[in-house]
């Protein structure tokens, strides 16, 4: 995809025309950035959507990601147990993608002669991010009857394992697709938009708006016997092994018929499509036909999207979540008479996006310290619970829970969770919709004697693993009485709110939204130091680091990729001093640190790759200073200050689902400050000397 950069230094837009105050050098405008005396001339990152983390370390003198906060009226001091924290990663907004792995990971809709595409006009689309080709054929979207590999009325849409973009369809054999591209047409490691458009009896394929194959070759494609329309796998193991995101089929339109630039948005449901999806926080199909989308394997839901946002993170329309690792997380909120419901109207509402299933219930919300009068316990239900939510309240029954979702629990997914009680009438909802009902008197007390639990409950051992969002306690009214839309923004303290929780407290913010980071030790913003902004993320060599919540998205592959950042380091007589590392740096093959050794900058990877890459000399004590690595076409190469100083060959996977700044593994620690440090994955920012940036990174 061609995304030139031209007139662009670092993330600066050299200037072209007069301004106001004249016409100034390019010197000029460093020295005013610097000095603060001039608007930043700065442009969007046309590479934003290859960002898997952005950490500015603007803030608060201090802050850290350990304090959480009630944002209603009551404003209720919640305590902190565990390692519990917050961050970026929320339910809200529309760039998203699904990852699926080599698992047999796959998304099926049920398929009729609505999604047959017969003879007629035609467009299939999507967006793909391939971390390999882990079959010889990876289906995006495949039809197939039972169990027939190359039967009568299928199609297939995908990639061959050399990159070729092929389309199987109707009455075909396994060695003869209708159409195909040139091999190397869909590259590893970065998002390429493919699309399939027939009009008037031919058929073309298209890479990123180019046209690169096409035929007359009359193909027709019906329901026949096939009952499954398969996402990122086939009937027989065929899988997608990266991304796909905002999958859309249009019956009886063909949507491109020339060369086209791809969408720079999310796909939307226009007149004739039959099916768009992977483009929410949840499985949904947003076409009208609104297929039920089922999940298989461990298809998870992500942030990496292809498109990139329209405006920096904003607390208040994005939201945060926290982040609770199931190995005795949880917050408390103390005893008080707004949380006991007695017998009025309520709402419990909360997004949800649970990691795994621990050997007992999970527990996200209760005040059931023990099982006394009126008090009551949402749970998330382990596997011989079949996965379920569930509602319990002590007097209700001793031995039945008075709400069971019908729906199980889905793991990798925002699900959004709402319990409410109007009159006698008790109702949950998931995602909106009613699942289970009740009509009871019994009253709930027990928020005036115990404390309310989120994310688990140390009398009970029990805790959830995942992400918490936009928990409202609402009490005096039900809010919800019907079928409803999920909240699409963070929800605020309406009329008799009692406790909100919308996990936006975070001081040290990943502003591409992917990554809830915990500060552990002394880890913090301190504005004793900054290149950029109010401040700086400073580290005291003693058991400070940040650390990741573990996310598919910052795997980096086998691919291009840049990590970049300023540091500060307070000395250069200490040895082995990790900026930022990879979770499994020791393990077979994989891992990685870059770090400070005294006056050299390096780079280790673990054993099975056995690579040391190194510059002496590279570093100084007490200044700011841009180190940069980058992998290019299979070349490794550091940067210090815009100057390459080592380089080698290397195209090894980089794994490591947690990303470590400041230490490697929590073993060896940092001394210093690091300001705007930014992973890209899928693109090489920099690939020969350059003059290190003179603004901050763009957030958008």
């Amino acid at each position: 995809m061609n995304r030139g950069n031209a007139g662009v230094i670092g993330t600066l837009v050299t200037p072209s025309t007069s301004v106001a105050t004249g016409v100034f050098s390019l010197n000029q405008l460093q020295v005013a950035a610097k000095n603060g005396t001039w608007p930043p001339f700065a442009v969007p990152d046309p590479y934003f959507d290859f960002v898997t983390m952005l950490l500015p370390g603007n803030g608060t003198d201090g802050a850290q990601n350990n304090t959480f906060l009630d944002s209603s009226t009551n404003n209720f001091t919640i305590t902190r147990n565990g390692n519990t924290t917050q961050g970026t990663f929320a339910p809200y907004g529309n760039l998203w993608s699904n990852f699926f792995d080599t698992s047999g990971d796959s998304l099926t809709v049920p398929y009729s002669s609505t999604l047959a595409l017969g003879t007629g006009n035609c467009t299939i689309e999507a967006w793909v991010f391939f971390a390999s080709y882990p079959q010889q054929f990876s289906n995006i979207i495949d039809v197939r009857e039972a169990s027939d590999n190359y039967s009568n009325n299928a199609i297939s849409f995908g990639v061959e394992n050399n990159g070729t973009f092929v389309l199987y369809a109707g009455s075909y054999s396994g060695a003869s697709p209708v159409l195909q591209t040139a091999s190397g047409k869909v590259p590893l490691n970065t998002w390429v938009h493919l699309a399939l458009a027939r009009s008037s009896g031919t058929t073309v394929l298209y890479v990123n708006g180019v046209q690169e194959a096409s035929s007359a070759n009359a193909w027709n494609q019906t329901s026949g016997t096939a009952t499954t329309l398969y996402i990122g796998n086939a009937v027989v193991a065929r899988q997608v092994n990266g991304y796909i995101s905002n999958v859309r089929i249009v019956k009886g339109t063909a949507v491109y018929t020339s060369a086209f630039t791809p969408p720079t948005s999310p796909l939307t449901a226009i007149t004739n499509t039959v099916l768009l999806t992977c483009q929410n926080n949840r499985f949904i199909d947003n076409s009208t036909n609104n297929f039920t989308i089922t999940r298989n394997g461990d298809v998870s839901i992500q942030r990496f999207s292809p498109f990139n946002p329209t405006a920096s993170y904003a607390p208040s329309i994005d939201g945060g979540s926290g982040y609770f690792d199931g190995a005795g997380d949880y917050l408390i909120s103390p005893v008080n008479a707004a949380l006991a419901f007695g017998s009025s109207d309520f709402c419990i509402e909360f997004w949800i996006y649970t990691t795994s299933f621990s050997s007992t219930d999970g527990r996200p919300l209760g005040n059931a310290v023990a099982w006394g009068a009126n008090v009551w316990s949402l749970h998330n239900d382990h596997a011989s619970q079949n996965e379920k939510f569930s509602f319990w309240v002590n007097n209700y029954n001793a031995s039945v829970a008075m709400l069971v979702s019908t729906s199980s629990t889905q793991l990798n997914t925002w699900q959004h969770v709402a319990i409410t009680r109007s009159g006698s009438t008790w109702r949950m909802f998931v995602n909106g919709v009613i699942e289970a009902t009740q009509t009871s008197s019994v009253a709930i007390d027990g928020g005036s004697s115990d404390d309310l639990f989120i994310g688990g409950s140390g009398n009970f051992n029990e805790f959830i693993a995942g992400y918490f969002s936009g928990l409202r306690l609402v009490k005096g009214t039900a809010v919800y009485t019907a079928n409803f839309t999920p909240p699409t923004a963070p929800p605020t303290a309406i009329t008799n709110t009692s406790l909100l929780l919308n996990f936006t407290n975070a001081g040290i913010l990943d502003n591409a939204e992917m990554n809830n980071l915990e500060t552990v030790g002394n880890a913090q913003i301190s504005t004793a130091q900054s290149k950029f902004g109010s401040g700086s993320i400073a580290f005291d060599g003693n058991g400070d680091y940040l650390i990741s919540a573990p996310r598919n998205s910052n795997e980096i592959g086998s691919g291009d990729f840049t990590i970049e950042c300023w540091i500060y380091p307070n000395n250069t007589t200490s040895a082995y001093r990790p900026i930022v590392a990879s979770n499994n740096y020791a393990a077979t093959g994989g891992g990685w640190i870059l770090y400070q050794n005294g006056t050299s900058l390096e780079l280790w990877l673990s054993p099975g790759i056995s690579i040391t890459l190194g510059a002496t000399s590279a570093i100084t004590a007490s200044v700011w200073q841009h180190i940069a690595l980058s992998r290019s076409s299979g070349t490794l190469r550091i940067f210090v200050n815009g100057t390459s100083v080592a380089s080698v060959a290397n195209t090894a996977t980089f794994t490591g689902n947690n990303i470590y700044v400041g230490s490697s593994a929590g073993l060896l620690y940092f001394n210093g400050y690091i300001d705007d440090l930014r992973i890209t994955k899928g693109y090489a920012r920099y690939t020969a000397n350059f003059t290190p940036p003179v603004l901050p990174f763009p957030t958008a």
